[in-house]
């Protein structure tokens, strides 16, 4: 009789390691899948120059903004929130030498905390004072049509920021 017990506990004992190893085979399987299902595709368009015409009044002023935004693929990003994402970047061309603005660039204690560095992305059209008025376009993603873009409402637009406080 205890050999019979023994005999049946070592097969029990075996049949859950077994399960065991096997679930975790599939779990890891599964895993595996749903990483690459989730891998975004190459995008068609890679790169592409946009040009554009701004006519704005500022104190009574007329003026001409000519430029060319300048946008393209920059490869993958891992991020734990929304997982593999395509990442783009865009510049102006800024052929009128118009002064460029980076939010936040005046906060280096941003860029210490593992932030990205600035893009010059937004173009100055007058300072006053502590304030500057800048021009904000739509991002690479909009124009290159990423699929996963979300449209922000009132994009492109005209913004004042304050660099004393370093909010718009």
């Amino acid at each position: 009789m205890k050999r019979v017990l023994k005999i049946t506990l070592i097969t029990v004992a075996i049949l859950i390691k077994i399960t065991i190893i096997v679930m975790f085979i599939c779990c890891f399987l599964l895993g595996i899948f749903a990483v690459f299902l989730s891998i975004p595709l190459r995008p068609n368009i890679k790169y592409g120059e946009f040009s554009f015409e701004l006519l704005y009044e500022i104190d009574g002023e007329k003026h001409t903004l000519n430029d060319t935004l300048v946008c393209e693929f920059d490869g993958f990003n891992i991020d734990e929130g929304r997982g593999i994402t395509r990442e783009w970047k865009e510049h102006f061309k800024n052929e009128q030498k118009n002064e460029l603005y980076a939010f936040r660039v005046e906060q280096p204690n941003y860029y210490k905390k593992g932030y990205p560095k600035p893009d010059y992305n937004q173009i100055v059209l007058k300072n006053i004072g502590q304030y500057k008025i800048v021009f904000i376009t739509h991002p690479a993603e909009y124009f290159l049509g990423e699929p996963d873009y979300k449209i922000t409402e009132g994009e492109p637009f005209i913004q004042v920021y304050d660099t004393d406080i370093g909010y718009y």
